[in-house]
């Protein structure tokens, strides 16, 4: 076997090319599964406006609780559509609806998805152990990120701070474990109500095929048109 030529500089030259070529891919792609695997959250708190002004709450439900119509929402801290329809239809809903007392809005956390769900659960009863359940829950909501440590215990402290809570008291509850038993029962009460996809609507009991808001307000409108 007659033995290989050596390489021209040519040669020499598009190898070392094509390898730094090959080392960049390597690295951006490394960058990419860092931001979608794993990517750190950053420390930047984004604070929602407080959902409850100028509106009766009790505790997890927002406006009038004599309203004729009682819509309950079903959702996780972790779940993205849940954290759109917080953004985006929410206030819709309760310009729509909430304001001028026909609906009142409740929200029931399925803490499904590890720790940092069950820890936000908690948080979020925290929250309303100080009346402040709703802007702490719109908080969550906004700094949703999907990536390691966005509701980690340090911010989820941090935004009750940035929020004006009492961080003692706040601080105390979350690491106490307090509610810890609140965020079970509810959980065993969405298995129980056949609660399969996140977010989960009930227009005055009555479950609603949920494709957005545009589902929820045509539910909405047929229960009032029945009072």
């Amino acid at each position: 076997m007659e033995p290989r030529p050596p390489f021209t500089r040519r040669q020499s030259r598009l190898l070392i090319i094509g390898g730094v070529l090959a080392v960049a891919l390597l690295a951006a792609l490394g960058l990419i599964l860092a931001s979608h695997l794993g990517g750190k959250t950053s420390n930047k708190i984004t604070l929602a406006a407080n959902p409850a002004t100028n509106l009766p709450t009790s505790g997890k439900v927002l406006g009038n609780p004599q309203s004729a119509v009682k819509v309950v929402e079903w959702g996780n801290y972790l779940c993205p559509h849940c954290a759109d329809f917080s953004r985006n239809s929410e206030p819709q809903l309760i310009t729509d609806y909430v304001a001028d007392g026909r609906a009142s809005l409740e929200f029931r956390v399925v803490a499904v998805g590890g720790k940092e769900a069950e820890d936000a659960a908690r948080a979020s009863y925290c929250a309303q152990d100080q009346g402040a359940f709703w802007v702490y829950h719109d908080t969550l909501f906004a700094n949703q990120t999907g990536k390691a440590g966005q509701f980690s215990a340090a911010r989820l402290k941090t935004i009750a701070a940035d929020l004006g809570l009492d961080t003692a008291g706040f601080d105390s509850c979350f690491d106490g474990g307090a509610h810890a038993t609140d965020v079970s029962q509810l959980l065993d009460a969405s298995k129980q109500s056949g609660i399969n996809e996140l977010p989960t609507f009930f227009v005055n009991g009555q479950k609603v095929t949920y494709t957005g808001y545009a589902s929820v307000k045509a539910a909405i409108d047929a229960a009032l048109a029945q009072h």
